[in-house]
């Protein structure tokens, strides 16, 4: 979400933060028992010692790994992309179109 308020991330970083996010996420809820199960019992987890929800914790992992790898991989050179995105893009107007034609009345018997 960050990503679409500036366009600071490399787009390789972002994946890459949220593929560490998405296996950090499952690898944690897989650990955790709860509620007679012994794997995705519980959405909370102990991260260096306190009890978190196991989504802030993914979410931070995302951002640290995206963070550090944006600057990497500038600094190697590799191509960011070119974003295609339009002004026009941002404006959701209705489209006129013809008017509809008129529907004959229905005759009573």
């Amino acid at each position: 979400m960050v990503s679409l308020y500036t366009r600071w991330f490399h787009r390789h970083a972002l994946i890459a933060g949220w593929a560490a996010g998405m296996i950090y996420v499952t690898i944690q809820a897989y650990r955790t028992s709860g509620a007679g199960q012994a794997h995705f019992g519980a959405s909370a987890a102990p991260v260096f010692g306190h009890v978190t929800y196991i989504a802030i914790a993914a979410l931070i992992v995302n951002l640290l790994v995206t963070a550090a790898l944006t600057p990497l991989f500038r600094a190697i050179g590799l191509r960011d992309g070119y974003d295609e995105t339009r002004p026009a893009d941002y404006t959701a107007d209705p489209v006129t179109g013809p008017a509809p034609a008129a529907r004959p009345k229905a005759s009573v018997m």
